[in-house]
């Protein structure tokens, strides 16, 4: 760590998500680290790479748009928007990306295809720019078992071994009944 650096921990946005922000552990500071130029667009949800040296983020353009970027760690800098790399191609409602355990694939909830679905993209390991187009992990195109019905931040995928995520199995049932009419 270079002198006069402190140590940080989490990356965290506003509550209006225009920022991400890094938070310095002993002081308690916060540097904005990734923010959107123009004051109509926002970002959203930073993420750490299992080395740190990278951060997901997606990218809120307008109400129904979102699109997912990694972008080099490099401390407590404001990091310039030439910097970013697009992990999506920003035609689809794409955002809560997580990295897998070894920092080369990103997961993100994608909504391109009219339903909520979990998609991958494979990237380089050095450069993190894709590696081939992004492929399907699960569909989720059923009544019984929708991701749609619920707030996507409740739902996100968080990778470990495997990816993990909230989901609602809606079901019903229809009871007949015959009326004693006495």
């Amino acid at each position: 760590m270079p002198p006069g650096d402190q140590p940080f921990g989490l990356i965290s946005e506003e509550s209006s998500n225009r920022a991400l922000f890094l938070l310095g552990v002993a002081s308690g500071q916060q540097t904005e680290i990734v923010k959107n130029s123009n004051p109509r667009y926002g970002v959203s949800r930073g993420r750490s790479s299992p080395d740190g040296r990278w951060i997901s983020f997606h990218a809120i353009p307008g109400p129904e748009a979102r699109r997912v970027y990694v972008v080099p760690f490099k401390g407590a800098v404001l990091q310039d928007e030439k910097a970013w790399i697009p992990i999506t191609d920003g035609e689809g409602t794409e955002r809560y990306a997580d990295w897998s355990p070894d920092g080369n694939l990103l997961y993100f909830l994608s909504e391109r295809d009219g339903f909520r679905c979990i998609r991958g993209q494979r990237l380089d390991p050095a450069t993190k720019h894709l590696v081939g187009p992004p492929f399907d992990v699960y569909h989720f195109h059923h009544a019984r078992q929708p991701i749609g019905t619920v707030d996507p931040i409740v739902i996100s995928p968080t990778v470990a071994r495997e990816a993990v995520f909230s989901m609602i199995e809606t079901t019903g049932t229809i009871r007949m009944a015959t009326l004693d009419r006495r």
